[in-house]
């Protein structure tokens, strides 16, 4: 691929050929893989997302975080201001259709949370590479969601198909700690849970 944007319509494309059978195999193995992690068993407070377009569905995970009692962190999308606030859930009762049909907490009620209190951060994306680069979809949210809040351990989970050599990252990409796919844990690490 010559460029970021050839290399993201091609994984889109790759990622839309899967079937949902296969979707649904790849992301149960994710789940078990992300909440059987030590950094997730460590974290208090974990930022999960809302899965759409054939993403990995971390819901069975963010279900499993809800029932053990961790507080679970869903971004909204301020599209104005082009950033991600944080805000606590307490069941999926709590979400309405927010900016770009996504799935997001009710501000009206849902408690905002400070951005320094989320310990984990389980991260989506078109791509991932070996060394722990994300491809998003271009909106650059969770490049500077991530960059205001370096503390937080980054989980980035994708099919294998969605890892490959470089996402030719540029200055302002984030890196990931780890990167979770059925096959592979790729460990990356910059941060521990304290």
């Amino acid at each position: 691929m010559k460029n970021k944007k050839e290399l993201r319509r091609h994984l889109l494309e790759v990622r839309s050929r899967l079937s949902s059978a296969y979707k649904k195999e790849c992301s149960d193995i994710i789940c078990r893989k992300v909440t059987g992690h030590p950094a997730y068993k460590q974290a208090k407070t974990v930022m999960f997302y809302m899965p759409v377009r054939g993403e990995a569905d971390v819901l069975p995970a963010l279900k499993e975080a809800l029932s053990s009692g961790k507080r679970v962190i869903l971004p909204k999308t301020e599209k104005e201001k082009k950033s991600i606030r944080c805000f606590r859930i307490r069941g999926l009762k709590d979400l309405t259709e927010g900016a770009y049909g996504i799935l997001e907490p009710d501000a009206s009620f849902c408690q905002e949370v400070d951005v320094q209190e989320v310990e984990l951060v389980i991260v989506p994306g078109v791509g991932f590479d070996v060394s722990g680069f994300r491809l998003g979809y271009g909106g650059g949210y969770y490049d500077r969601f991530l960059s205001r809040h370096p503390g937080a351990v980054r989980m980035g989970v994708a099919y294998d198909e969605q890892i490959v050599k470089d996402v030719k990252p540029e200055p302002h990409d984030c890196r990931m700690d780890w990167v979770v796919s059925p096959q592979q844990m790729l460990e990356l690490t910059r941060l521990k849970i304290k």
